[in-house]
């Protein structure tokens, strides 16, 4: 009886062997690795997190390079404020500009350029505006400057002789028809300079009398022959209420130059606000007439606009 006695004992140590092994298995099958529960230790938390829960002081902090774990700028050590009171840093300016609000001017006027982009808009310069004046009239060669002018469409300002209106009532009358300016030359191109006060003031008026009673209109300014005046003279037209017209270039047409050294003169010193001096009367005139048409086509071609004295 000992043999199968101890037959029968090695078998039921066997079985309790192999059900506690079969149990043991099934526990470890059950329970995950434990490298899976952990995360690894080189994995950056602020990259796996989603942009949208970041916050902004985070994102600003990552693009300038600082911590966003410090305070901001402007938050000291001792302030004492609760977090979520504190006042974000302040943020530096866009490079881009911001619409103004509605209703309101913006500081530059702006005008669109090609590429949708805006240019502040540039303050019109002064105009390139020319004047022509003609002295000593008028004459017989005054009607055929006024048809050259008429025929450019121009208007020009004649300084005329007190002495010499009587004899051309019709052209004094049409200049002031066709919409030109008159200006008092004087009564006979005297010399201010060498006349006293009173003198001065008969000259004056003696011309504005005759220019008044010829052309139907009185000027309202005053030329001095030759540019020629003094402190004592300039009083004297002031008080009569004129006022005093020089010039800034002179063609010297007088000395009888070819018509196309008087537009090269006109042409080449013009500038904006440029007066220029020409003459209708006083001697042989045919090379300025001859000159005029020129003259206006080439300061057009410049850009220039003619405008009165």
């Amino acid at each position: 009886m000992r043999g199968p006695a101890k037959f029968v004992t090695a078998l039921l140590v066997g079985s309790l062997i192999v059900v506690a092994a079969n149990r043991h298995e099934d526990r470890t099958a059950a329970e995950p690795p434990a490298a899976a529960s952990r995360p690894s230790s080189t994995v950056d938390h602020d990259s796996a997190q989603p942009q949208e829960g970041r916050s902004a002081s985070a994102r600003v902090g990552s693009k300038r390079g600082v911590d966003p774990k410090q305070p901001a700028e402007g938050n000291q050590a001792g302030d004492k404020k609760p977090a979520g009171d504190r006042k974000p840093a302040a943020r530096r300016k866009s490079a881009v500009k911001t619409e103004p609000a509605s209703g309101r001017k913006a500081a530059v006027k702006t005008k669109p350029v090609a590429g949708g982009k805006q240019v502040a808009a540039k303050k019109p310069g002064r105009s390139k505006t020319v004047a022509l004046t003609f002295d000593d009239g008028p004459s017989p060669y005054t009607p055929r400057i006024l048809d050259i002018l008429r025929r450019h469409r121009v208007k020009a300002t004649f300084c005329l002789l007190g002495n010499n209106v009587g004899g051309y009532r019709k052209t004094a009358r049409r200049i002031v028809r066709e919409g030109h300016r008159l200006c008092n030359h004087s009564r006979d191109h005297a010399d201010f300079t060498s006349l006293s006060r009173s003198a001065a003031r008969a000259n004056v008026r003696q011309a504005q009398a005759r220019i008044r009673n010829v052309a139907g209109r009185g000027p309202r300014a005053f030329r001095f022959p030759y540019g020629a005046s003094n402190a004592a003279t300039r009083a004297v037209v002031r008080g009569e209420g004129l006022r005093i017209l020089g010039w800034t270039v002179d063609t010297r047409d007088w000395q009888g130059p070819p018509a196309s050294t008087i537009t090269r003169r006109a042409v080449r010193n013009a500038h904006p606000g440029a007066v220029i001096l020409m003459h209708d009367g006083g001697g042989d005139r045919s090379h300025t007439v001859a000159s005029l048409g020129d003259t206006i086509r080439r300061l057009k071609g410049k850009g220039y606009t003619f405008v009165l004295a």
